[in-house]
Formats: C-alpha cells, sequence, structure tokens
C-alpha cells in the first residue's frame, strides 16, 4: 500500500463542476477488489456525503443519486467498454 494524496476530486453523477480539493488515500494495487475505488466513512464525513441504505440514495448537498449494486456498476461499465473500442 502506498499513501498518496487524492487532488481536485470530481462526481460526476452528482454535479460535474463540484471539486473536492484533496485528500489522503491508500493506493493498493490487487486485481482481485471489486471496486476501483473505496471511500471511507472519514471522507464521506468530510464531503458531507450521506448514503441511505434503506432507500438505496447517496446525497450530496441538494443532489440526490441512486446507490448502485456491484453487479450493477460492472454490467455498466463492461457496456460503456464494449460499445466505445
Amino acid at each position: 500500500m502506498t499513501l498518496v494524496t487524492l487532488e481536485k476530486v470530481r462526481f460526476p453523477e452528482f454535479n460535474q463542476n463540484m471539486i473536492v480539493d484533496e485528500h489522503p488515500a491508500l493506493l493498493v494495487d490487487s486485481t482481485s477488489l471489486h471496486y476501483n475505488i473505496i471511500f471511507g466513512a472519514n471522507f464521506l464525513d468530510k464531503c458531507g456525503i450521506t448514503l441511505e441504505y434503506k432507500n438505496s440514495l447517496v446525497k450530496w448537498m441538494e443532489y440526490t443519486i441512486p446507490l448502485h449494486d456491484t453487479l450493477e456498476l460492472f454490467s455498466y461499465l463492461l457496456h460503456i467498454v464494449i460499445h466505445t473500442t
């Protein structure tokens, strides 16, 4: 694991113009993980991001998006890769 600093992080599903200036992160080189990035509670709290598991929603400021399950997300990403290559 390597400690890095993420800079100018954007969440385009919420708003492509909003930026989180910087946050420390651990970089892990693994092919067995199911996610490209995992944000911990300290990051979510710092940004004011709320996970509503009961309603399957993620909220950030005035924006709300659905909480995706991993199989749905991988299917979506595979669809993008196949149709853009």
